[in-house]
């Protein structure tokens, strides 16, 4: 399976095909762009108290909105077949309430490792539809409890810019339980069923 996806890459970025998918991502800019997140994620929240004020809280979405791709994330979380069936404008209101409602999330992520060790050991690549991406190992350690392993997908957007698209604690994916849940929710409501409840998570 994979040979097939690595012989589709290397077909497609000697002819010319996928331009924006052929772009190289190193192990070092994986590892350096990790690295830059969670040093300033880690460093912003440890000045912010356990209730954060709208403007705090303004202040985490911004440093996110530097590192993450949320329409790579908004992709992920709604799959691809679905996504496809939404025209410009709900894609557009999509990935705005996603990126409302992720901040919450990794607001409380970031306070957790804020406080203890978060290493980064290692970056190796991750074949992918869409082209390699690079996931990124990282350790927290947390006293005597058993170390925790987290990883990063990082990955080059279409514009080449090096960015993050999950996060991965102990093998669970946030963009693949975002799916499972995403997928539950539009059973019952549809995609304005979806909507409202991305709405009702607002944190700002």
């Amino acid at each position: 399976m994979y040979k097939r996806i690595f012989s589709f890459i290397l077909i497609a970025c000697t002819f010319g095909i996928a331009n924006t998918k052929c772009a190289k991502l190193t192990k070092t800019e994986a590892v350096t762009i990790t690295k830059n997140f969670i040093e300033k994620g880690t460093s912003f929240l440890k000045k912010v108290s356990d209730t954060p004020s709208k403007k705090e809280t303004q202040q985490f979405f911004e440093i996110l909105d530097e590192f993450i791709d949320f329409e790579v994330v908004a992709q992920d979380t709604l799959g691809k077949v679905d996504w496809n069936k939404l025209n410009e404008e709900q894609r557009k209101n999509y990935v705005a309430a996603l990126k409302d409602m992720i901040v919450n999330d990794y607001m409380k992520r970031f306070k957790e490792y804020a406080e203890k060790p978060l290493n980064v050991e290692k970056a190796s690549p991750k074949p992918s539809a869409d082209g390699i991406r690079m996931m990124v190992l990282s350790i927290l350690k947390d006293g005597n409890r058993p170390p925790v392993r987290i990883e990063w997908e990082v990955r080059k957007n279409s514009a080449g810019k090096v960015v993050v698209t999950d996060l991965i604690i102990e093998g669970i994916s946030m963009s693949s339980t975002k799916n499972r849940e995403f997928r539950n929710i539009r059973r019952r409501g549809g995609f304005k069923g979806l909507m409202q409840f991305l709405h009702s998570r607002k944190a700002i």
